[in-house]
C-alpha cells in the first residue's frame, strides 16, 4: 500500500476532487481508503489513467491522508461511454444540441435553469471577431457527442473533428456543487488573420444565463467584489472586466455564477459584435463605442484569445510572428465552472473561485504523518482569508548571503497577513500550529507596529471591513 497526503491551500476546510496518478507507469490504483475515518471511498479511473475521488473534510491550509492500493498491470478508465447529447447526476442534468452548443445545465436540486436559450449567442458557442467585425467559426465535420459515465464522474464530451474548436468536456462529479467545462482550441487551425484590415482575431465563449434583465455583475476582485454598474467611477471603462476567480450575475432572487482558471477577461453583450454583416453592408461603428448600460440580457462574453500572425512595423514593415509562446505546442485549454444561487452568497462565491482555481493537491509520501489530518493554519471567521504566511523579512545577518546564511538561525518570528472580503467588521481568532510568544498588527510594508492583537492565546484580532491586516507573530521555540 502507498500513503498519499492531499493538501489544502485554502484558508477553510472543504471537500472537492482529487485526481491521483498511479504510483508507476506499470502499476493501477485499486483502491483508495480514508486514513481518518477507516472508510474505503469509492473513485473512478479516468481516460488518463488518474484515479478521481473526492476528499472530504480536508483541513483548512493543511492535509489529510489516504491509503491507496495498487496492482500490477496497464490501467483502463472505468468510465463507460455511450451515445447521447444528454448526461446527469443527482444534482445536475447537462445536454448540448447536435452542433455542439450547449441548451440546458439545470441544477436538479433548486430545479434552476442555468442556460438562456434566447441570448444573442448559444451557451459556450465559439464567437470569433475579425478588427470589431463578428465572423463565423467554420466546422468541417458534424460534432460527434459522447456520454461517460462512471461511479463518481459524469462526463458530456463534444467532438468537433478538423476544427479549430476541437473538443469540449464537461464534468459533473457526484457531491460537488458546481459543473465543470473544458474548452480547448486548436491554434494551428485557425484561419488566417487579416480580415476587416486588421492584424488580429480575437475568439470568445458565449455564456448566456438564465437572469432576468434587472441583474447586477458581480465582478470578483483581488479583496473583494465589485457590484457593477454601481460602484464603477465617473468615466471609467464599462465594455469589459478582469477577475481574479470569479464573475456572476444576480437580480437579488437569482445568481449565476462562472469561476475561471486560464482566461479572466471578460466582455459584455452589446460591447462586442455577435452578428455577421451581410457583403457588401455598409460599415458600423464599433461595437465597444456602441454598447452602453443596462445590459441587454445576463450574458459574458470570455475572451480565450486575440491571435495574429503579422503586424506592421516601422523599421521592417510588415513582419511574421511565428509564435507568442515561444515552446508552447498544442491546444490550448481553456476550463470554466458554473453554479448557480438564490441571492448573491459572497461567501460561497469567493470559496467557490478560489476551490476551482486552487485543486487539491495529492503527494505520494515514503511515510505516514504522525497526524493523520491536521491544519496549520486557520481563521474563524468565513470573510476573512489567510492570504499569506512567511518568515519576517528582516532576519538576514549583515555580511552573510540572504539565500544560504553560513549558520541560519532558527526563525521564530513570520507574517500572517488576512484579508476581509464581505464588508463585515469582525474579531478573528487565528490558529497557529505553535503557541504564540508575542503578536502585534504591523504596517503593510512590515517595518512597524501599528496596533495591539486584541488577545494573544487565542491569537484574536479585530479586522474592519475590506481590510487588509498584517500580523508579526513570534512562536515559541
Amino acid at each position: 500500500a502507498y500513503t498519499v497526503v492531499v493538501y489544502n491551500g485554502n484558508s477553510w476546510e472543504r471537500s472537492d476532487v482529487v485526481k491521483l496518478a498511479p504510483p508507476t507507469d506499470e502499476t493501477t490504483i485499486v483502491g483508495v481508503k480514508d486514513l481518518s475515518t477507516g472508510l474505503p471511498l469509492t473513485f473512478d479511473i479516468d481516460a488518463d489513467g488518474n484515479a478521481v475521488f473526492v476528499a472530504n473534510r480536508v483541513p483548512s491550509l493543511g492535509y489529510k491522508t489516504f491509503q491507496i492500493t495498487a496492482a500490477a498491470g496497464k490501467t483502463a478508465t472505468t468510465l463507460r461511454s455511450m451515445p447521447g447529447t444528454a448526461a446527469s447526476n443527482s444534482q445536475f442534468s447537462v445536454m448540448a444540441r447536435a452542433d455542439g452548443t450547449i441548451s440546458n445545465i439545470r441544477d436538479i436540486t433548486q430545479n434552476k435553469e442555468l442556460v438562456n436559450n434566447n441570448g444573442q449567442l448559444p451557451f459556450n458557442d465559439l464567437l470569433r471577431v475579425e478588427g470589431s467585425d463578428a465572423s463565423k467559426v467554420l466546422y468541417p465535420i458534424a460534432s460527434k457527442i459522447t456520454v461517460r459515465k462512471g461511479k463518481v464522474v459524469t462526463e458530456l464530451v463534444i467532438d468537433r473533428e478538423r476544427s479549430s474548436f476541437p473538443t469540449t468536456v464537461i464534468t459533473l462529479y457526484n457531491g460537488i456543487d458546481r459543473v465543470e467545462l473544458r474548452n480547448e482550441l486548436d491554434p494551428a487551425k485557425f484561419p488566417f488573420v487579416g480580415g476587416s484590415n486588421n492584424w488580429s482575431d480575437s475568439y470568445y465563449f458565449a455564456f448566456p444565463f438564465n437572469i432576468s434583465k434587472d441583474f447586477k455583475v458581480m465582478r470578483g476582485g483581488q479583496k473583494w467584489f465589485d457590484t457593477l454598474p454601481d460602484d464603477y467611477l465617473p468615466g471609467a471603462r464599462r465594455d469589459s472586466v478582469s477577475t481574479q476567480h470569479l464573475i456572476g450575475f444576480t437580480d437579488g432572487h437569482a445568481t449565476a455564477l462562472v469561476a475561471h482558471r486560464q482566461a479572466f477577461h471578460w466582455v459584455y453583450p452589446s460591447y462586442v459584435s455577435t452578428k455577421v454583416r451581410p457583403k457588401g453592408a455598409p460599415a458600423e461603428f464599433p461595437a465597444i463605442m456602441t454598447g452602453k448600460f443596462p445590459l441587454p440580457e445576463a450574458t459574458i462574453y470570455s475572451r480565450a484569445v486575440r491571435f495574429g500572425e503579422q503586424s506592421d512595423t516601422h523599421d521592417l514593415g510588415i513582419y511574421n510572428i511565428w509564435t507568442t509562446e515561444p515552446g508552447v505546442t498544442g491546444n490550448m485549454v481553456f476550463e470554466y465552472a458554473f453554479a448557480d444561487s438564490g441571492s448573491f452568497d459572497t461567501v460561497g462565491a469567493w470559496r467557490m473561485g478560489s476551490d476551482f482555481d486552487l485543486p487539491l493537491r495529492a503527494e505520494y509520501v515514503a511515510s505516514r504523518p504522525q497526524e493523520l489530518s491536521t491544519s496549520f493554519f486557520s481563521v474563524d471567521q468565513p470573510s476573512v482569508v489567510i492570504v499569506d504566511v512567511k518568515s519576517l523579512s528582516d532576519n538576514v545577518i549583515h555580511g552573510e548571503v540572504s539565500s544560504a546564511p553560513l549558520d541560519p538561525p532558527v526563525n521564530k518570528s513570520f507574517i500572517v497577513r488576512l484579508q476581509e472580503f464581505a464588508g463585515k467588521r469582525s474579531k478573528v481568532v487565528v490558529q497557529l500550529p505553535r503557541k504564540v510568544s508575542a503578536a502585534s498588527v504591523v504596517s503593510i510594508t512590515e517595518d512597524r507596529k501599528v496596533a495591539d492583537v486584541d488577545s494573544i492565546s487565542p491569537l484574536t484580532v479585530t479586522i474592519n471591513p475590506y481590510q487588509t491586516l498584517t500580523l508579526r507573530v513570534d512562536l515559541d521555540q
